[in-house]
């Protein structure tokens, strides 16, 4: 079945040209009539063995933001590689549909008081934080733990950590 994730700035300032050279290196590119990314030739590409398919936005002269979705991935090493490799050269941060995590941060691209959204209960929004792409597979296949954000752990308008419910003690 795989997962589905998007790739979106925080702010309105992706780096374009580092997003366009990492997908023409992994020869994806636009596909006629449709906002999937394809291969020279036609088709769906894979990558580490596996299909990806990409939605892009359109990346044309003087286009000036990103949003990538990414449709039942297998998130394989060499995928996690791509989603690495453009969230953190491309200033994109990773939001994985069926969380937790929720959000992912690759590279430090961003500062844990900027992704956060303090509305937000905390454990309904499980951020975390990857220096690689080998921690970005980790973190998407159930290892999440050793890279959760502990920004909120003080404490919210929701109170501290040790209050918020757990799937040990949902009522907290």
């Amino acid at each position: 079945m795989g997962m589905s994730l998007g790739l979106i700035p925080l702010e309105e300032d992706p780096n374009l040209p580092a997003i366009r050279e990492i997908l023409a290196a992994h020869n994806l590119i636009p596909s006629p009539g449709t906002a999937l990314l394809g291969i020279t030739g036609g088709g769906f590409p894979t990558v580490g063995g596996d299909t990806l398919a990409f939605e892009a936005s359109w990346l044309g002269e003087g286009a000036r933001s990103f949003y990538g979705q990414v449709h039942g991935a297998a998130a394989n090493r060499a995928q996690c590689a791509l989603f690495f490799d453009l969230a953190s050269r491309g200033n994109l941060l990773l939001t994985p549909d069926a969380g937790p995590p929720h959000l992912v941060v690759c590279g430090r691209t961003h500062e844990p008081a900027d992704v956060h959204d303090e509305s937000a209960p905390p454990w309904l929004e499980i951020i975390c934080f990857v220096d690689s792409a080998a921690q970005l597979h980790q973190c998407l296949h159930g290892d999440w733990r050793p890279f959760r954000s502990t920004h909120l752990d003080s404490g919210t308008i929701w109170g501290p950590r040790e209050n918020w419910p757990t799937e040990d003690n949902p009522l907290a």
